[in-house]
């Protein structure tokens, strides 16, 4: 649940959340379609998920008809998954050309919940993020997330219970 880490605002979540940048996943449990967004800049992914636990769809066009015709409630079947991390001062161009990559690998824009109206713009394209520096920020990830015994997906009240 989304909703009871940011309403707690748990420490180690915040922490972890808000210095990094990254790509994200969307899970809806009933239909199986997926959302693929990112965050960047100051509050990093953090941030963006806070913007989700306060509308439940975080401003996205379809995520808000989807409320819109199924009710409110239907937020409370989406996952959220972090499925690639960057600095939180990562430039917005590059965090955005990895969210790219993701929308054309899971195919989020045909057979999920990213517009396919949302034309991606070629000169973002280009992965001019260096594997390099994407291995260094997988590893920062993961050696702290691994040392805070965070769970990797949010997804049952269990994992926030204090």
């Amino acid at each position: 649940e989304l909703d009871g880490v940011i309403r707690q605002s748990i420490p180690s979540w915040r922490g972890a959340l808000s210095s990094v940048s990254g790509v994200y996943v969307i899970s809806d449990t009933k239909s199986g379609k997926l959302y693929i967004g990112s965050a960047y800049g100051e509050g990093g992914i953090w941030a963006r998920w806070s913007q989700y636990s306060s509308s439940g769809h975080g401003n996205n066009v379809e995520l808000r008809v989807l409320l819109n015709e199924l009710g409110a409630k239907t937020a409370d079947a989406f996952r959220f998954s972090i499925l690639e991390v960057a600095d939180v001062h990562a430039n917005k161009n590059e965090v955005i050309a990895r969210e790219t990559h993701w929308k054309n690998v899971l195919l989020s824009r045909t057979h999920g919940y990213n517009s396919i109206n949302t034309k991606p713009n070629k000169s973002l394209l280009a992965d001019n993020f260096s594997t390099a520096a994407r291995l260094q920020n997988c590893r920062k990830a993961l050696r702290y997330a691994h040392n805070s015994q965070l769970p990797h997906t949010l997804h049952t009240p269990k994992d926030f219970q204090t």
